[in-house]
């Protein structure tokens, strides 16, 4: 190697160590003189607008796990459940929970939380038989107070929200709905401040139960989840552009609408799958429904296309159409020796 090449490799090194030098040295400057400020402002918000008890064991700055934002990280979270009683349950409950902040917030002391993360914990949801429930653990807005009496260092203008690892369950006791299993990972993407916007969903969950009463819809199967979302919360409106589901290697596309506010629960729905192994789609039913099907043999690949359309108050199931074109196959009874192909 010549010296004028060694020059210049020794110039850059020198450079680059003392560059690492800097940063560190800003770093463990910035955690000195800050963290415990910035720990206070986010205790002192949640203090202020929490309507349940949190139990967190740790709380720190960090500066690289999520670079290049900043991020307050509590650890060992516990929430519980927002209900008036004096015994609570568990709400939620985490091992970590990261609050994604720009590192020019520290310096200006407003500090802008653009993304959540939430890691390996469980989630449990209920909605009691009078129609209360015990997640609304976030004090509502007063109106009364305008935005220039509003000092508050703390502005929450999530962008994005990632779920890892984390197990819910779902219930609504007036309507016998149940619905539980586990997030492998799940992300929500949207400006979700706003009343009106476009949300996209992706993520991988495995479902132990969905069911209604005494039926069950999904029993232990992987699900993997892709779509757009309008979210109107002004209506509480939801419109599914772009969606695709996949059921145990099953691929369905979904699009349509829900509506789900205190007047009105309606659903209008359309779901699509092509060139499907009709052995995996009964394969994939739960027991009670398969079982319908033991008296058939089957051979095939299926063309679907079904509707869900109707209200789905308490009493009331949405009407639920399907079409099926089979081919290259058959189905038709063990005991009978005709085979009803092509379509039905």
């Amino acid at each position: 190697m010549n010296k004028k090449v060694w020059k210049y490799l020794k110039i850059s090194l020198i450079t680059l160590l003392i560059s690492i030098i800097l940063i560190i040295s800003t770093a463990l400057i910035i955690i000195f003189f800050y963290e415990d400020k910035i720990k206070d402002v986010i205790v002192s918000e949640l203090n202020e607008n929490l309507n349940t008890e949190i139990v967190v064991k740790n709380i720190d700055l960090e500066l690289f796990k999520k670079f290049p934002n900043a991020s307050i990280t509590f650890k060992e979270v516990t929430i519980k459940d927002a209900i008036p009683d004096s015994v609570k349950g568990d709400l939620f409950t985490a091992k970590r929970i990261y609050l994604l902040f720009s590192v020019i917030d520290i310096f200006t002391g407003n500090y802008n939380i653009s993304k959540i993360e939430c890691k390996e914990g469980f989630a449990k949801i209920l909605i009691y038989k009078n129609g209360k429930d015990n997640y609304h653990f976030w004090k509502e807005i007063n109106d009364s107070i305008s935005d220039n009496q509003r000092v508050n260092p703390l502005v929450v203008n999530l962008k994005k929200l990632i779920f890892n690892d984390m197990g819910f369950y779902f219930k609504d006791f007036k309507k016998a709905q149940q619905f539980n299993g586990l997030i492998n990972k799940l992300y929500f993407k949207g400006n979700f401040s706003k009343d009106i916007y476009d949300m996209s969903v992706n993520g991988d969950v495995f479902v132990n139960k969905i069911s209604n009463k005494d039926d069950n819809f999904i029993s232990n199967n992987s699900v993997e989840i892709s779509s757009n979302i309008n979210v109107d919360n002004t209506t509480n409106k939801y419109t599914i552009t772009e969606g695709k589901l996949i059921l145990e290697k099953i691929v369905f596309n979904i699009d349509g609408f829900l509506i789900y506010n205190d007047l009105t629960q309606f659903i209008d729905a359309k779901l699509t799958g092509e060139n499907i192994e009709i052995l995996t789609v009964i394969n994939s039913l739960p027991a009670t429904y398969s079982a319908y099907l033991d008296k058939y043999k089957t051979k095939g690949i299926i063309q679907l296309s079904s509707t869900v359309k109707g209200e789905i108050k308490t009493g009331k199931i949405p009407e639920i159409k399907a079409f099926f074109t089979l081919s290259d196959g058959y189905f038709k009874e063990k005991t009978s020796r005709e085979n009803v192909g092509k379509t039905i």
